[in-house]
């Protein structure tokens, strides 16, 4: 049986799956936008995004990410999945899972 995007690319063309591609990649962009107003300090509050009243070390949290030095950084991801592993009096250390390798 063949992979479903084997069977898409067999019926459409490369014109069309381009097509498909920016739509995809449009309504991407608009989701991370639907969700980009989300703060995580005393927990996470969006209409889309169930409300975190407690932090659990272990958890999985996604939030909107907006570090005070961002100027110096080179780099910083604005939107991490991170695995909460200790907590500390103004803030917590996790494990940001866009950082690992494809691999892992």
């Amino acid at each position: 049986m063949a992979s479903i995007l084997t069977q898409l690319a067999q019926e459409k063309s490369a014109g069309e799956l381009r097509t498909m591609s920016n739509e995809s990649l449009k309504w991407l962009m608009a989701k991370i936008a639907d969700v980009r107003g989300v703060r995580v300090a005393k927990g996470i509050s969006n209409e889309k995004v169930r409300q975190v009243n407690k932090f659990i070390l272990g958890g999985l949290y996604c939030f909107y990410y907006n570090p005070k030095g961002k100027t110096d950084l080179p780099y910083y991801d604005q939107f991490p999945m991170v695995l909460a592993l200790e907590r500390y009096n103004d803030g917590f250390l996790g494990l940001n899972f866009h950082y690992l390798p494809i691999k892992y």
